[in-house]
C-alpha cells in the first residue's frame, strides 16, 4: 500500500469505527452487503485527503456530508531508542485525545493506542504498565486528532520507525 493512501485509509478506519459504534440495526442480509455505488479504480498519483466525509443518516446509509478541510498533525521523528522508541507529535488546537495506529511492513494493523497525552512508549503506554509489542521491522505510524465530540480535527502524515 502506498504510504500517501494510509492517511485516506485511516481516516476512514476511523470514520467506520465511528458509525459501527452506534445504534444497533438489524442483521443484514447478503444483498445489503452489496455496495450501491462504484469508485473509479485507484491512481499511481494519489493526492492527500484535505476533508473527510462523515456519515449523516442512520448506520449503513450511503449518505454522506463533508466535514470540511482537515488539519494535519506534525509528527515529530522518534530518536533511535531500540525497540520501543517515543513516538511524539505536536498538539492540534481543540483535540480532545490522539489515535495512533501503527502498521506492520504489509500493512496490517501492529499496535494503537487512544489518549490525551502527545507522546507514548511504542509498544505500552504508561510507566510500569509493561510494553507488549516491539520494533523487529520497519513499520509506519499515523496520529488522529479527535475532538470531544469524537470528530476527526487532523491526521498525520505516515511515519517510518525503521527495524532492528
Amino acid at each position: 500500500m502506498p504510504i500517501p493512501r494510509l492517511r485516506t485509509l485511516v481516516v476512514a478506519v476511523a470514520l467506520v469505527s465511528s458509525a459501527c459504534s452506534g445504534s444497533s440495526s438489524p442483521a443484514s442480509t447478503s444483498e445489503d452487503a452489496a455496495p450501491s455505488t462504484t469508485s473509479p479504480p485507484p491512481t499511481s498519483a494519489a493526492a492527500s485527503p484535505t476533508s473527510v466525509a462523515e456519515p449523516t443518516g442512520a448506520a449503513g446509509s450511503d449518505d454522506l456530508r463533508v466535514l470540511g478541510d482537515l488539519g494535519s498533525v506534525e509528527l515529530v521523528d522518534p530518536a533511535p531508542s531500540g525497540r520501543h522508541p517515543v513516538l511524539a507529535w505536536h498538539p492540534v488546537d481543540g483535540a480532545d485525545r490522539y489515535r495512533v495506529i501503527v502498521l506492520d511492513a504489509d500493512g496490517a494493523p501492529y499496535w494503537g493506542w487512544l489518549g490525551s497525552q502527545t507522546a507514548v512508549t511504542f509498544g505500552g503506554a504508561e510507566s510500569g504498565q509493561g510494553l507488549v509489542a516491539a520494533v523487529f521491522e520497519p513499520l509506519t505510524w499515523t496520529v488522529t486528532a479527535v475532538g470531544a465530540d469524537g470528530r476527526v480535527l487532523a491526521v498525520s502524515d505516515p511515519g517510518v520507525l525503521p527495524g532492528g
